[in-house]
């Protein structure tokens, strides 16, 4: 009797072990989901305004070829990450969203991008017709506004979700933004140097100017306010310097767009390479954050 009580005593631990395990390897695929949306949904940003700018630089007659690939990869990616953050199944997303808030904020994002996409290709093919232009200027904000209303729908939903360092969700939706801030400055310049929109543009390209000042000096430091966490090792500090580094040589490049006169191409150039550089650098820093 007393050897099979034993016998039923280590079948349970057995099993509660075993659950133990289940328990905690649902709880860090959960974490990984949850992980992967988020940072999925801060991309987003990056690709729409790699778009818009791209199509700029394209009509501006500014390094065409390479700017339709970046468009057209642009829009590729942009797409593959609509569906997984619909449907799941790719880019480390495991299921569908189930959120009734958040699938109705990715359908108005599709609704608007069923427009947006094709202007920007008919654009990204060398058609300059005043139709496409006209829709990718005026939704282009509209397009943004939707997806920040997206990210912030997804934070609220599975930061809960995460298994350890919640407090790194905004800190990685600020280092992604900067991506997206650095594409949305070199558009900015770039209608105001094809002079299209040009009071509007120097509007935004002051306040987007501003925010990536804010940002870097909290990624550099740390922001309580922001909710920015400080770099956590060595190489992302060396990171964020690097990226100071840069943005002090591109900032008085686009405050050129600020001007009474317009830039030329050759500060288009100028202010597509290095902003590339800091997109790229920023990129490798949003990766030492979710180490």
């Amino acid at each position: 009797m007393r050897r099979f009580i034993r016998f039923t005593a280590a079948i349970a631990a057995a099993l509660a072990t075993i659950g133990s395990a289940f328990a905690a390897a649902d709880l860090q695929q959960q974490h990984a989901d949850a992980l992967a949306r988020i940072k999925t949904a801060a991309q987003q940003r990056t690709l729409a305004q790699t778009m818009a700018k791209s199509t700029c630089y394209l009509m501006a007659g500014v390094s065409p070829q390479m700017q339709a690939e970046q468009a057209f990869m642009a829009s590729m990616m942009f797409d593959d990450n609509a569906s997984a953050l619909l449907s799941g199944g790719a880019e480390g997303i495991t299921l569908p969203e189930s959120d009734a808030s958040t699938l109705a904020a990715l359908a108005r994002i599709s609704e608007v991008w069923a427009v947006f996409a094709p202007a920007s290709r008919q654009v990204m093919s060398g058609d300059f017709h005043a139709v496409p232009v006209q829709q990718l200027i005026s939704l282009d904000p509209v397009v943004t506004g939707h997806l920040e209303d997206v990210l912030l729908l997804l934070d609220g939903v599975y930061r809960q979700r995460l298994v350890t360092r919640q407090e790194m969700v905004n800190t990685v939706i600020h280092a992604a933004g900067q991506s997206m801030l650095a594409r949305k400055a070199m558009k900015e310049l770039c209608y105001i140097t094809i002079d299209l929109m040009r009071a509007r543009m120097q509007q935004d390209l002051r306040t987007t100017i501003d925010q990536f000042d804010r940002v870097l000096a909290a990624m550099e430091t740390g922001d309580f306010d922001l909710g920015i966490a400080d770099p956590p090792n060595l190489a992302a500090i060396k990171q964020v310097m690097e990226i100071k580094t840069l943005w002090a040589e591109l900032r008085p490049v686009l405050e050129r767009g600020l001007l009474p006169e317009p830039p030329d191409r050759e500060i288009l150039a100028q202010a597509a390479e290095l902003g590339d550089s800091i997109v790229a650098l920023t990129d490798g820093m949003l990766a030492l954050y979710l180490e």
